[in-house]
């Protein structure tokens, strides 16, 4: 199945990746792994924020623990950075893939000699798009919720399921109807809401071109199962490029 490079206009809001990890020995040293990583990543990151997130609820174990501690920039991509945690996002309009892979294998490059003992526990790659012209589920996807009951009126707000493939990966659904989305140079935005989060928590390779390999076929799941909830006709819409 050949996968669409590009749509125009381009709905995505978000598309970011993100790898978890573990340190099994040397965690005192952590203040030291990440001067090594502002270190090795200004020149081609120069902005440079804290995260202003608390600590402590960064060391403890739950929905935060994996959460940036600073973030490194520049006009086109951004790397958020915690002890136990890295993730990629992009600022303003999608490069498309062609070029945002090449930069999160550069960076991962950079940094291997403070990460490479770290096991890598969690691969992720999430994109998530927002299409102004369609309100509901029905109008724009093959994906619906229809039970047979007579009289009824159905208002989806928002639904979440999870898909298992073969190969260990988990696809997270989620979709919105008339939800408002805001982006950097875009502005407000309100429509159908698809969110994709396509991760791998088992099986995961160490750090290399296994590890970047991952990545591609991640974001080519993602793809696929995006591509496949999508009315034909609704997509023709977008001028997809292959």
């Amino acid at each position: 199945m050949a996968i669409t490079k590009q749509l125009t206009p381009d709905p995505i809001v978000t598309a970011s990746v993100e790898i978890r990890f573990e340190f099994q020995n040397n965690t005192s040293q952590t203040d030291q792994r990440m001067g090594n990583i502002i270190c090795a990543l200004t020149p081609i990151l120069p902005r440079f924020i804290t995260s202003n997130f608390p600590d402590s609820f960064r060391d403890k174990s739950g929905p935060f623990e994996h959460f940036p501690a600073f973030y490194l920039s520049n006009d086109d991509f951004s790397v958020g950075v915690g002890p136990r945690s890295i993730l990629f996002e992009v600022n303003g309009e999608y490069p498309g893939w062609k070029q945002y892979l090449p930069f999160i294998e550069d960076v991962l490059y950079k940094i291997v000699d403070s990460i490479q003992e770290a096991k890598v526990t969690r691969c992720g790659v999430r994109y998530a798009s927002i299409f102004p012209d369609f309100l509901k589920m029905s109008d724009a996807l093959v994906f619906r919720i229809e039970p047979n009951l007579p009289g009824y009126y159905q208002k989806n707000d928002f639904v979440r399921t999870t898909f298992q493939l073969m190969d260990g990966t988990q696809l997270l659904l989620q979709i919105g109807e008339n939800v408002q989305t805001h982006q950097k140079g875009r502005g407000d935005r309100t429509g159908l809401y698809l969110d994709i989060d396509a991760s791998r928590e088992e099986n995961l390779p160490t750090w290399g071109q296994e590890l970047n390999s991952l990545i591609d076929l991640l974001h080519a799941h993602e793809k696929q199962l995006f591509e496949s909830l999508m009315r034909p006709e609704v997509l023709q819409q977008f001028h997809p490029a292959l």
